[in-house]
């Protein structure tokens, strides 16, 4: 009998967002409440027109976890593009 498991796989997500206090932690809030574990993260904003730019990866088994993470982060304060 051969079990059928996901094995999660790396994926990368871009998000760019209006800089603000708090906007890393509510992305990682997003990540922890659907159980998602984030294993890279790398950040940068532009204080100029302060835009933050977000390339993380994440550990996802399915596509429609991935779709959840998209339109969850999405719905994050500031957020203009996932």
């Amino acid at each position: 009998m051969v079990l059928s498991v996901d094995v999660p796989r790396a994926s990368g997500v871009e998000v760019y967002a209006y800089d603000r206090q708090g906007l890393l932690h509510d992305i990682t809030r997003v990540l922890t409440d659907i159980k998602v574990n984030l294993t890279a993260a790398e950040t940068r904003s532009d204080s100029k027109d302060l835009i933050a730019t977000m390339m993380l990866t994440i550990e996802i088994p399915d596509i429609d976890l991935l779709s959840q993470v998209l339109s969850r982060v999405d719905l994050i304060p500031n957020v203009v593009e996932v």
